[in-house]
């Protein structure tokens, strides 16, 4: 039998060892090559054959990151979002610094130090048992699961996380299948962010970090060196301000678009950028007479640029303004102490939200390779944070107003921090020269006349424009706009 089992092991060796000879007979150019993983898939089945291969790994380079941002950009302008298309094309990244020292210092200047505001009867210290009963109502109603899970889709899958790690699409979807735990995370969590009712309140280190969140150093652009700091908040918070703001939305555009006829802001329209130029160029006239009187006394613009605007803002100013009362004199004593402020009463919604969130020290996280450091911030609004373009918008609203009283022939348009002045060349150069005046006294403003540009069209038509030039260089010389950039063309607002 051993036999037999041995001759049978030597029949089925002599075709292999044939089949091996006649392939080393065989020229180096018709031996068979060595087949791959995705070869020996494809000699099986059929099916298998008619499968396109993958396509390669995109390699990562700086010319396939900007063609992803292209085709962002084209995605988000076909599905009618212009704000974003733009705000994306015109991204520059992360900011690059030479080394983290560098970074965190050009980091920490963006923060001003700034006092601790006081709250009147409208903060969280300060709501009776009465107040506090009918505000939760009202937030039961804005809260509801309804608005909670359209909040949550809208949400992109690639969000940036918070300081915590939390991606609201990613963590909080699993919640729409299970509305109890909707009904409960709306009442304990969402609403107590905006009652500023948060058990870390007695230890100011965990305050510090509640207040605060992950600060990401943006890039300007190559035109416009600087880091612009982004701050991400809490997932919790971020939800639970932009479904209050959702819910109010309808009044602030009252606010800010009928609270005067020449005193207009288009900071918090969808495309409030685009109206905003569209309305300064409406206002400027469409044939420039080029007489003597319009020689003298052209219409000119006058755009301002204040630097640093959100970090820097004054946040007494910004409690002043959510309360609707001063607790200090305003412009020169024009608004006294005790006085009433132009407010939107539908914003004090925010009240409690505020005193807890801005009525002290913020701790950011500034991350940057395998380092990170802590960067304080007391002062101003902090961009990213959801409503931080209202409470912006809301606080030089009656800086704005008082303007446009003063000088009853410039109009004043703004989209966020950028203030447009039309009107007779005079009286411009003399409401820029008082709104300077109480950006810097009132708001803790401080305007750059460099960045700031003035732009006369009856230039176009006159023949001595060097001559023109000259007289206005002198004439302005005694005022806030000695520096200003004279242009030669309307510029463009969406950049």
């Amino acid at each position: 039998q051993q036999q037999q089992q041995q001759q049978r092991q030597r029949q089925q060796q002599r075709p292999r060892q044939q089949q091996q000879q006649q392939q080393h007979q065989q020229p180096p150019q018709q031996r068979p090559q060595p087949r791959g993983p995705r070869e020996q898939r494809q000699s099986g089945q059929s099916s298998q054959e008619s499968e396109p291969a993958p396509p390669p790994r995109p390699t990562l380079s700086l010319t396939s990151a900007s063609e992803r941002q292209r085709q962002l950009a084209i995605h988000q302008f076909t599905a009618g979002d212009l704000h974003r298309a733009v705000r994306t094309l015109l991204s520059s990244g992360i900011y690059r610094a030479e080394s983290f020292a560098d970074l965190l210092a050009e980091a920490q200047e963006k923060f001003p130090d700034g006092a601790s505001p006081a709250f009147g009867s409208a903060s969280a210290a300060h709501l009776t048992q009465q107040a506090l009963a009918v505000l939760q109502v009202d937030l039961t109603d804005i809260l509801d699961t309804t608005s909670l899970i359209q909040a949550i889709k809208r949400y992109s899958s690639f969000a940036g996380t918070d300081d915590q790690g939390w991606r609201i699409r990613q963590h909080l979807s699993p919640l729409s299948s299970h509305p109890a735990a909707l009904k409960l995370y709306c009442k304990h969590i969402l609403q107590g962010v905006l009652l500023g009712q948060m058990p870390d309140l007695l230890i100011p280190a965990l305050s510090a970090i509640r207040r605060g969140g992950r600060f990401i150093p943006l890039s300007k652009g190559a035109d416009k060196p600087g880091l612009r700091p982004i701050v991400i908040g809490s997932a919790h918070r971020r939800l639970a301000t932009k479904l209050a703001l959702a819910a109010i939305r309808s009044f602030l555009d009252q606010h800010f678009l009928s609270s005067h006829p020449r005193a207009i802001q288009f900071g918090l329209d969808r495309d409030g950028c685009l109206k905003f130029s569209q309305t300064v160029s409406a206002l400027l006239p469409l044939h420039a007479r080029g007489d003597d009187e319009d020689v003298a006394n052209p219409t000119v613009l006058v755009s301002l640029d204040a630097k640093n605007a959100f970090n820097s803002l004054d946040r007494q100013a910004l409690f002043d303004a959510i309360e609707g009362r001063a607790s200090r004199d305003y412009f020169d004593g024009s608004i006294t102490e005790g006085a009433s402020l132009p407010s939107c009463e539908h914003l004090r919604l925010f009240a409690s939200y505020l005193s807890s969130y801005y009525g002290d020290a913020a701790d950011l996280r500034l991350f940057h390779k395998s380092q990170s450091a802590s960067v304080q911030c007391t002062s101003g609004v902090c961009q990213g944070d959801v409503p931080s373009s209202v409470f912006f918008c809301h606080s030089i609203h009656p800086l704005l107003l008082h303007i446009a009283e003063l000088f009853p022939s410039v109009r004043v348009l703004a989209y966020a921090d950028n203030v447009v002045l039309v009107g007779p060349l005079e009286d411009a150069v003399a409401a820029t020269s008082a709104m300077k005046k109480y950006m810097v006294a009132d708001l803790k403003l401080e305007i750059q006349p460099r960045e700031s540009k003035v732009y006369i069209p009856s230039w176009h038509q006159h023949p001595d424009l060097s001559q023109l030039k000259k007289s206005l260089k002198r004439r302005l010389k005694t005022s806030a706009c000695s520096c200003f950039v004279l242009l030669e063309a309307l510029f463009t607002f969406c950049q």
